[in-house]
């Protein structure tokens, strides 16, 4: 192998931890944000576990938001329907389709991991362990604001990297506001449509930025070994003798 083969190697292989999809000056937000997603879903798991009853906090929101789209039912159909299992796996593939295209590996474990855990922590693990029915059905935390708040926090996490959207700082921000409003209009819908109490889309919020910020952190950190691992070992093998 040539001498100047090893750095181009460690170049490709370091791309990941140079380009972290949570910039070292975000970590400290994230890092809170995450921990603030956790508790709130603990806090509310345990406060509404097993329980088949709105809190006061559930009726005084789900109230207004009912009687505001009662006599519009396909309005609070449409505002729910980003959250639904098609778009949301549409929108996860193109988002991925577009990071294969620009190579950013790390980006498509954060898309292929982060929207499907999101989903499946929320529908087959926190709904289970619960237990909390509305309408004889479990209902926290709110899958399709999960899905949907995953699939936003997602593109939020996308949009941070100047190198993976070339636009600038104040559309960046845009496209995650207009990603982020999206996915709070789902929750909107669904408790509009009498699926879900307030308190649960709460949860999915939550569950959905968590797993999100989650999985980046940890898609960040196997990066970093990653490069470690390939510096010590051009070191070794660049070293005489």
């Amino acid at each position: 192998m040539s001498k100047d083969r090893i750095p181009r190697d460690t170049d490709r292989a370091s791309q990941w931890a140079r380009r972290p999809l949570i910039p070292p000056t975000a970590r400290p937000v994230a890092g809170a944000l995450l921990t603030c997603c956790v508790a709130v879903t603990a806090v509310l798991g345990a406060l509404f576990a097993h329980q088949t009853h709105p809190t006061w906090l559930d009726r005084a929101v789900d109230l207004p938001i009912a009687a505001s789209l009662a006599a519009h039912p396909r309005a609070a159909e449409m505002l729910a329907y980003p959250g639904e299992p098609v778009p949301v796996t549409a929108l996860t593939v193109a988002l991925l389709v577009a990071c294969l295209i620009r190579r950013k590996l790390n980006a498509c474990v954060l898309l292929v991991v982060a929207v499907p855990g999101a989903i499946a922590l929320s529908e087959l693990a926190l709904k289970h362990a619960v237990g909390r029915k509305y309408h004889d059905a479990l209902t926290f935390p709110s899958g399709h604001t999960t899905s949907a708040f995953a699939v936003a926090a997602a593109i939020t996490v996308l949009l941070a990297d100047p190198d993976q959207v070339r636009l600038r700082p104040a559309g960046r921000a845009l496209f995650a506001l207009i990603a982020l409003l999206v996915a709070a209009a789902v929750a909107v819908g669904v408790i509009a449509l009498d699926f879900h109490y307030f308190t649960d889309t709460v949860a999915g919020a939550a569950v959905g930025i968590g797993s999100v910020i989650a999985t980046a952190f940890v898609v960040d950190h196997f990066g970093r070994l990653a490069q470690r691992t390939r510096i010590r070992k051009t070191s070794i093998g660049a070293s005489p003798g």
